[in-house]
């Protein structure tokens, strides 16, 4: 291991053909734990050098699935956590790309991008002004941006479309991608607002999004609004489970004619086995079978007040103000 950053002189370094300055450190012993620190700040401490530890090799310039070009093309296959760097145009127009890359997971569990994922990253708009829109991976055969109306959005093994939704990205590198999208005229300014966590957001009733049953309760946003529920199999004064797995769910208008603004709930797709704890006892509460309503312990329908004056119940209702926006718009 290198002990001793040598001599007092700068010592001249050639890096990928460009001659550059190295400031020398005094001489002596880099600890053991923090070597890679001091080397760091050997660097940085150079008035005509900056860090450069690799070289951005995927630039994307462009989310506006009507304006992409070949260099935005990806391929992400077989990759876990690939980085992009986001060109964005500073006040003069000038393109400039970010220091900091953006990281890109691929879905729950450090699982890979599946083979074949290449393509296009874009901006999907929402298909009204109470939905969320989200960037996308369109699956295409080539580089060539005509290809993208023949692609396919990547999806993950139930059939959601993966994506990242721009008022939910929490990590400072990934502001470049709101910039971009600000700069595309693809979001207004003023309708991002940063958020603490990643979760599933909806717009409307019958979208899905991921419940995971060994907490008590989950984080939604509903039209940008977040709210913590409590999921159907949980205890009702503790808010404790004794269940594992995750699942993803939707809710509907109730069935009852007399039910005007109440939810329930349906498990659309099982990921992972939901099941009790071992050693815990089943206190009358039934998980029902992939596509089924939930009930609650007396054997009725599991079911969500929108009625009243707080704000919890007001952003339930948003649901059902879009459900109505959407049948008198013609959307199906």
């Amino acid at each position: 291991m290198l002990r001793y950053l040598a001599s007092s002189s700068s010592t001249r370094l050639r890096l990928d053909g460009t001659v550059t300055s190295l400031l020398a450190c005094q001489s002596k012993p880099l600890e053991t734990h923090n070597w890679k620190q001091q080397w760091h700040r050997c660097y940085v401490a150079s008035a005509d050098i900056l860090p450069q530890y690799h070289h951005p090799t995927r630039i994307i310039t462009s989310l506006d699935p009507n304006n992409l070009k070949p260099s935005n093309y990806f391929d992400f296959s077989g990759l876990n956590s690939p980085n992009l760097h986001v060109s964005v145009p500073d006040e003069e127009g000038q393109p400039t790309v970010t220091t900091h890359p953006v990281l890109l997971t691929a879905f729950p569990g450090y699982v890979p991008f599946p083979p074949g994922t290449h393509g296009f990253l874009y901006y999907s708009a929402p298909a009204d002004e109470s939905g969320t829109g989200q960037i996308r991976f369109r699956i295409t055969k080539d580089p060539n941006p005509s290809s993208f109306v023949e692609g396919h959005d990547l999806t993950d093994p139930s059939g959601v479309p993966w994506c990242l939704a721009p008022q939910l990205l929490r990590s400072p590198s990934s502001h470049s991608l709101i910039q971009l999208l600000v700069k595309q005229n693809l979001i207004p300014k003023d309708s991002i607002r940063p958020r603490k966590t990643m979760e599933r957001s909806i717009a409307r009733l019958g979208e899905n999004f991921l419940v995971d049953f060994s907490r008590g309760t989950y984080r939604l946003y509903i039209q940008q609004n977040a709210v913590r529920l409590r999921h159907p199999l949980v205890w009702p004064r503790t808010f404790r489970s004794d269940y594992e797995g995750n699942a993803l769910c939707c809710f509907e208008r109730s069935p009852a004619p007399e039910d005007r603004y109440m939810l329930v709930m349906r498990l659309v797709k099982v990921l992972e086995p939901v099941t009790l704890r071992a050693g815990k006892k089943n206190l009358g509460y039934l998980v029902p079978e992939e596509g089924h309503l939930f009930m609650g312990k007396s054997g009725e329908l599991y079911k969500l007040k929108a009625t009243g004056s707080g704000r919890y119940q007001a952003i339930l209702r948003a649901l059902f103000s879009a459900e109505s926006y959407g049948a008198e718009s013609g959307e199906k």
